[in-house]
Parts: structure tokens; C-alpha cells; sequence
């Protein structure tokens, strides 16, 4: 073990791998904090910061990776009801469901997308509801007796893909 410490026999990483594991860390703790800081930043604090190429190809690809990771991760979670899961057809049952328990709108980017009114593209509210329904867990509510479109397509196939038991009130 003393042979160790003195670092003159540690085994070195592969520069790649290193570089890669700085971007991607990098790139996730950007998008944890909203781009207010990384963990280059505190590499950088600490002057230890060195052995990292940041305009390496492997670098670059580890923190797009993180960023990719990170993207993924901020998105599922703010789209997630869990076992309180909501759903809700017919404009005048928003309301309704939300007193239920936690609809899509009721997330942290259910709502972001909610004040962005008509200009949310619908698409994007696809991609969300789609999360949503994937992340309800054990029962969920249906709201309403319409079928629309979302849940027709997305919410209710993905629901009685995870077994997760229905409720509905009308």
C-alpha cells in the first residue's frame, strides 16, 4: 500500500475515458442547475482541471451525452404523478381532475407548458402526456366521459400497457 501513496505507482486512465467522463458530468450538472454552474466550474475552483482536454471529440461527445442524460432525466421527472396520476378529458374537467390528485397540468412541466397557453405546440403536449401516462404507477383517474384524441392514442394505451388500473368518474 506506501507504494501507492507516494502516486508514483498509480495506475493512469485512458484520456478518452477521461475526458469523456468530465464532459458528461459536465454536461449534466449544467443542465441541473439551468446552466448556472458544472462541475468544470468546480474542477476549475479547485485547479484541478488539467487532465481534461474540453476540446476533445471524446469530451465533447461525453458532455453531449450528459446533456442528453440530463435533458431526459429534468423531463421525466417534472412530468411525473406517479401513483396520484390524473387524467382528464373535456375542457370544463381540468379542474375537476386536478382536485383529484395530480394531472398533467399540476407537474412542474405540465404547468410551464399550460402558461405558455396556445402557443405550447401540440406536439410537445403529446411527447408529455405520453411521459405522464408512462410514469402513473398502481391506479389512476380518468376524468370525464369524452375520449379525446390524447387519451384515445396515448394516455390509455400506455396505461393498459403497465396495467395500471382506470377509475373513471364522470
Amino acid at each position: 500500500i506506501g507504494g501507492y501513496l507516494d502516486g508514483a505507482n498509480l495506475p493512469s486512465l485512458n484520456q478518452n475515458f477521461v475526458n469523456a467522463t468530465a464532459g458528461f458530468g459536465d454536461g449534466v450538472s449544467s443542465v441541473a442547475t439551468l446552466g448556472a454552474y458544472s462541475t468544470s466550474d468546480v474542477r476549475n475552483s479547485l485547479g484541478i482541471n488539467g487532465g481534461v482536454n474540453q476540446n476533445s471529440a471524446s469530451y465533447t461527445g461525453g458532455n453531449y451525452a450528459g446533456v442528453t442524460w440530463g435533458v431526459g432525466t429534468l423531463w421525466a421527472a417534472g412530468l411525473n404523478g406517479g401513483s396520484n396520476s390524473v387524467f382528464w378529458s373535456g375542457s370544463a374537467n381540468m379542474e375537476r381532475a386536478s382536485q383529484l390528485g395530480t394531472n398533467l397540468e399540476s407537474t412542474p412541466i405540465g404547468a410551464l407548458m399550460n402558461a405558455g397557453g396556445e402557443n405550447t405546440p401540440y406536439f410537445l403536449w403529446k411527447a408529455a402526456s405520453a411521459t405522464f401516462a408512462a410514469n402513473a404507477d398502481g391506479t389512476a383517474i380518468k376524468v370525464g366521459v369524452e375520449a379525446g384524441n390524447i387519451w384515445r392514442t396515448i394516455e390509455q394505451p400506455i396505461l393498459n400497457l403497465k396495467d395500471v388500473v382506470i377509475n373513471y368518474v364522470h
